[in-house]
């Protein structure tokens, strides 16, 4: 069934996967469905985009504490609230490993924060004295 193009007034077959299809494939008639289209989509997209704002405001309102609470349940260490010790935190003095030779297992990489940064397990190997 053939029906008329909007455009060029035309009589084309419509495409099967096409629903409501009212212009033809001529590329100036597809560049004036485009034009045609246009105006329109952008006047629902500012809808949507201030109905999208003001949902926002609504939520932040109801929580204002929510980025301080997120900051601290992901720590740049990737530890947050676990019973893990986060030596990041801890002063140079705090932290005392004996010298010797360590085994170094990643457990976890942060990605929510900072890449590069890492959750390892440190097993003591070998202190210089001997095996342990």
């Amino acid at each position: 069934m053939k029906i008329i193009c909007r455009c060029c007034k035309g009589l084309f077959e419509p495409r099967a996967n096409v629903r409501n299809q009212r212009y033809c494939s001529l590329p100036e008639c597809q560049k004036a469905r485009h034009l045609a289209w246009r105006p329109k989509e952008e006047l629902q997209t500012e809808e949507k985009l201030a109905a999208k704002r003001a949902a926002q405001k609504l939520w932040r309102e109801k929580n204002p504490d929510y980025w301080k609470r997120y900051r601290k349940d992901h720590s740049s260490s990737g530890i947050g609230k676990s019973k893990n010790i986060d030596l990041t935190r801890m002063e140079p003095a705090q932290i005392q490993l004996q010298n010797g030779f360590f085994e170094l297992k990643v457990v976890r990489q942060n990605r929510s924060v900072k890449s590069g940064v890492y959750l390892v397990e440190l097993r003591l190997l070998k202190d210089l004295k001997g095996v342990v």
